[in-house]
């Protein structure tokens, strides 16, 4: 069976905060859709769990898997309000801060 993987882009009707939470990650968040899935990356690439912890074979996984764009929206904004939780002197609040800027 071959696997083809696609790189994806925010939909546009996506909440800002979600978006906001998107753009925070720098870099660190690549969207994908592999193996029928919404996958979400970072800058390991890992698109599935892999490893078993041991130096030879280190644990590696995606930042998150689901099945739609809603549940990756949910997904985002629960990571802005633990970032703003986590309150100013965390650099994913900053972070988060400093997209909310750019946006407007």
């Amino acid at each position: 069976m071959k696997t083809t993987t696609f790189e994806l882009e925010l939909p546009r009707n996506m909440r800002p905060m979600a978006r906001a939470a998107f753009k925070a990650l720098d870099g660190d968040g690549c969207l994908f859709e592999h193996k029928g899935r919404l996958v979400m990356t970072d800058e390991s690439g890992d698109l599935e769990e892999h490893g078993d912890g041991t130096p030879g074979n280190p644990w590696g996984c995606p930042r998150w898997i689901g099945d739609s764009f809603a549940e990756l929206e949910d997904w985002l904004v629960q990571c802005a309000a633990d970032w703003i939780a986590e309150g100013p002197n965390d650099p994913m609040f900053q972070a988060l801060e400093e997209a909310f800027e750019s946006a407007r």
